[in-house]
């Protein structure tokens, strides 16, 4: 994992607010060979919210959110 991601947009099914912590699982949708399913990958990343956008204010569908992915504080 990079790093390089520094949104996450997802449904707002838990109300996200800032200084909440998230982790990110890396998914990979392509198997490998077709003896292998695809799946989680075992790589993760914690991060900590920042800014967070909710559905229905710039453009953005009622039930999403946009939130920015911080380098996680201890």
């Amino acid at each position: 994992m990079s790093g390089a991601k520094r949104h996450e947009v997802r449904p707002n099914d838990r109300a996200f607010v800032a200084g909440d912590r998230v982790v990110l699982k890396e998914w990979d949708p392509t198997p490998l060979n077709s003896y292998m399913a695809h799946g989680y990958t075992g790589a993760e990343a914690l991060f900590t919210i920042g800014h967070v956008s909710e559905g229905g204010t710039w453009g953005l569908p009622s039930g999403l959110c946009v939130f920015t992915l911080l380098e996680a504080q201890p």
